[in-house]
């Protein structure tokens, strides 16, 4: 090789050198085929047959069918007996009587057993089983396949739906991990200038996500064929574009509810701008070998854009995102969960202006309530008018409550509504305005008292309030009118708040979490696109024309 050019040849061969080679171990469109035993309770009996079971690529059940080859019933059944049998109940005091609707046979459990595998619903409800002449039709919500490999389950394993990022990274210590997608050749170092062609097609044969999970590299890796289905997800389809691959904990146990880190999906949502989801969650060894399969769909793959808060192709944050979520104090916390659901339709394009700001309204209150902010609180005043106040609000119960024994039925229930909301009083519980106000000063963003004090015009009639205010009269809107009435608001104004709104709760987010990676501000900067970390809302550099508040 020349020292200071790559001819044709040596390029091609450093290209061929670097050809992917797919790993075919992700099954897309899982099916079983087995020895089905359906146990049913209420007309205590079982079925057998052979039984397929089949899901879409998406997670949905397309099939899960018996064909009846036996029954076993404490009470028989006329012609036909399978459809009496599932659909139907006896009729008490009328031997050989069966009623139809709207009760059924309940059915207690389903089972499938094939050569290497034991197929089972587990949900803790009965499983929805309807009966035809010769077949019954199972129609549970979560089923496992659990596999004879008695191998210990090291990874977890999810296809990720519509997951639509420019893939640009890679992690050399993850060429031989068992569950990549793809494979290439090792890299290989040499002198410039074939370092250069190396590292390109290296990186474009192993490109992925890498991030840490229980101290080990974990990773999403596009499918061999990503750029097809790339264009197919654009399209409106619900299609897996990638894998996601994370270690399991050391004391794994997979009958503890909602083990699976979820949020992670959610995550990537609000950073790729395209709701993803994971039909199933597998089980691997060490050696790949396939322990378990959950199927319980995660997620929904919406077709829709909404803003994208990375851009990995620029900024490569998103596997920085995962790795904080996971090691912070907020992972696997409910109303954190809640806060993220909230966010993500609060980011949508699709819906109404009020549809949006109710759900960033409840995101602000999902996290006040989870971070102790939404309790009440002493009356804000001096301690010993506060004990005079407080003597004046339970005198004023006791004689609502005297004035309630001698009322009609309707309106003693009217008073007791009375008297609690005087109670509520006592009670103090803070405004939504100074749960928002309290949360931005919670977590820590630097803007937390610019907030407080910035003000702008929310209505024509051209007063300026306070942006906590201004958040609480736009909620009080919605809530109690259903709608925000543009003949009364300014509607640009409300359109800058929004986008406001959405900056300051993914920022609330990315404190909560502990990441400091480049984001893409929902709000921008005076309209123009940006990069920026979460402290970037520095008070010295605010105004009103930052995030395109109408003077």
């Amino acid at each position: 090789m020349s020292e200071t050019t790559v001819s044709s040849e040596e390029h091609a061969a450093i290209a061929d050198r670097y050809r992917v080679e797919p790993q075919n171990w992700l099954e897309l469109e899982p099916s079983y085929t087995g020895h089905g035993v359906a146990r049913f309770s209420t007309n205590p009996g079982t079925v057998t047959g052979p039984t397929v079971v089949r899901f879409a690529e998406d997670g949905t059940l397309i099939e899960f069918l018996m064909n009846v080859e036996a029954i076993e019933a404490e009470t028989s059944t006329s012609e036909p007996a399978v459809f009496i049998f599932v659909n139907g109940l006896p009729v008490p005091g009328s031997p050989g009587s069966f009623s139809l609707g709207p009760s059924s046979n309940e059915c207690a459990s389903v089972e499938v057993t094939g050569s290497d595998f034991t197929l089972a619903p587990a949900q803790p409800s009965p499983v929805t089983a309807l009966g035809g002449n010769s077949e019954v039709e199972f129609r549970p919500y979560r089923t496992v396949a659990r596999y004879e490999d008695t191998s210990h389950a090291h990874y977890w394993a999810v296809p990720l739906l519509n997951f639509v990022v420019d893939f640009k990274r890679f992690h050399l210590a993850l060429q031989d991990h068992p569950l990549r997608t793809r494979k290439t050749a090792p890299y290989e170092a040499s002198r410039w200038p074939f370092s250069l062609y190396h590292e390109s097609f290296y990186r474009n044969g192993n490109a992925l996500i890498p991030f840490m999970c229980e101290g080990e590299v974990a990773f999403i890796e596009p499918l061999p064929d990503y750029a097809e289905r790339r264009a197919r997800a654009e399209a409106g389809e619900a299609v897996v574009t990638a894998v996601m691959v994370g270690r399991l904990p050391e004391n794994f146990d997979d009958s503890l509810a909602d083990w699976f880190p979820a949020d992670l999906v959610t995550l990537l949502s609000l950073a790729s701008g395209r709701e993803v989801a994971v039909p199933y969650v597998e089980l691997r060894s060490e050696s790949r070998r396939l322990v378990a399969r959950m199927h319980t769909r995660i997620g929904d793959a919406g077709a829709a854009r909404q803003t994208a808060l990375i851009d990995e192709g620029f900024s490569g944050s998103t596997g920085a995102l995962l790795t904080s979520f996971l090691v912070s104090p907020v992972c696997g916390q409910v109303w954190f969960r809640v806060m993220l659901k909230h966010l993500l339709r609060g980011y949508s394009n699709g819906g109404s202006l009020e549809d949006r700001l109710n759900h960033l309204f409840r995101a602000v209150e999902g996290a006040a309530a989870g971070l102790g902010l939404a309790g009440g609180r002493p009356l804000e005043v001096d301690d010993q008018l506060r004990v005079e106040i407080e003597a004046r609000i339970d005198e004023l119960v006791t004689e609502l409550l005297s004035i309630q024994k001698t009322a009609s039925a309707e309106d003693q229930d009217r008073i007791a509504s009375l008297a609690n909301q005087v109670r509520g009083v006592k009670s103090n519980r803070p405004s939504f305005a100074t749960q928002l106000r309290d949360l931005v000063a919670k977590v820590g963003l630097p803007d937390a008292q610019w907030l407080a004090s910035f003000k702008f015009k929310p209505a024509h009639d051209g007063r300026l309030i306070a942006w906590p205010q201004a958040a609480g009269a736009y909620r009080n809107r919605i809530a109690h009118s259903a709608f925000i009435d543009f003949d009364d608001y300014d509607i640009d104004n409300t359109i800058a708040f929004i986008r406001h709104l959405s900056d300051v709760l993914a920022r609330v987010v990315f404190h909560l979490i502990g990441f400091v990676g480049l984001y893409t501000p929902p709000c921008g900067n005076a309209g123009a696109r940006t990069y920026e970390r979460p402290n970037w809302a520095q008070p010295e550099s605010l105004s009103a024309a930052v995030f395109r508040y109408v003077e």
